[in-house]
C-alpha cells in the first residue's frame, strides 16, 4: 500500500482475484500493453485498462487527467485502487507518481520517495521521468530534482534520488 487503499503491484496482482477480494480492491488500474488481462476479470471491479508499452517515447501524461479521476473516485469512495503493469517498476510507478503529485500535492522528490519506501524496486523509463519532472513544473512552478538524471532513456536516474 502506497497511502491508504491506493496499492501498486505487477501483472499477477492485478489477476488474483480472491487476494484482490481480500485487499478490498474495486478498482484496477491497468497500465499494460497486453489484452489478456481483460479475459475474465470479474464484474464486481471497476477496470481501466490503458493499453502502452514501456517505452520512454510514450506520452503518459495526457492520460493523467482522466486516470487520476478514476483512481481519485475510488479513493474518495473508500474503495481499494491497484494500479499495476507487468512488473510493478516503471509503467505503474510512474502513473502512482504523477497521482501521489496531484492527489497529495507531494513534490516529484516526495511522491518518488513516498513511494519507493514502499514498493522499492520502482524505477520508471526516464522519458517517463522526463514527464513526471514537467508535471512538477505544470503543477507547482519549481522542480524538486535535478532533470540531468533523466537524460538518457533507459538509465536508472531515479535510484539518485534520496
Amino acid at each position: 500500500m502506497i497511502i491508504d487503499n491506493l496499492y501498486l503491484g505487477t501483472g499477477l496482482h492485478g489477476t488474483t482475484y480472491p487476494m484482490l477480494d481480500e485487499m478490498k480492491i474495486k478498482r484496477i488500474l491497468r497500465v499494460t500493453e497486453y489484452t489478456y488481462y481483460e479475459n475474465g476479470t470479474p464484474k464486481r471491479f471497476a477496470v481501466n485498462h490503458l493499453k502502452i508499452p514501456d517505452q520512454p517515447s510514450v506520452n503518459i501524461l495526457q492520460h493523467f487527467d482522466t486516470l487520476f479521476t478514476f483512481i481519485e473516485e475510488g479513493l474518495t469512495a473508500n474503495e481499494a485502487v491497484l494500479v499495476h503493469c507487468e512488473q510493478g517498476v516503471s509503467r505503474s510507478a510512474a502513473f502512482v507518481i504523477g497521482f501521489l503529485m496531484y492527489f497529495k500535492k507531494l513534490s516529484l522528490r516526495e511522491a518518488i520517495l513516498l513511494t519507493r519506501k514502499q514498493r522499492p524496486i520502482i524505477n520508471p523509463n526516464n522519458g517517463f521521468m522526463r514527464q513526471l519532472y514537467q508535471y512538477e513544473t505544470q503543477l507547482f512552478n519549481t522542480n524538486s530534482v535535478d532533470s540531468s538524471l533523466f537524460v538518457d532513456d533507459w538509465g536508472s536516474g531515479i535510484m539518485f534520488i534520496n
